[in-house]
């Protein structure tokens, strides 16, 4: 079962973090959106969070994930997953 979120993970966001990830979840739950949503709003969160990178993975059973984009700062698509990072 998916652990909830607790409102408490939010305190430590600031304001344009917590408005790119409202921005984020808004356009992942619209009905049409272009094929370019998952690599934009990946490109979003790293920019406000001020990663290297990012990956967005689904859950498929337990403990099993399909890596759905991964992107680096410069806004492009990492192929290579292998070397990426574990930490936060």
């Amino acid at each position: 079962m998916l652990e909830q979120v607790e409102a408490k993970t939010f305190e430590n966001l600031n304001s344009e973090q917590f408005e790119a990830l409202l921005h984020i979840s808004r356009r992942l739950n619209e009905a049409n959106y272009r094929d370019s949503l998952v690599s934009d709003s990946l490109d979003l969160a790293v920019k406000v969070l001020k990663a290297e990178r990012g990956l967005f993975a689904k859950r498929e059973i337990e403990d099993q994930f399909t890596i759905i984009a991964a992107r680096n700062v410069e806004q492009k698509d990492i192929s290579d997953v292998s070397e990426f990072s574990s930490g936060i």
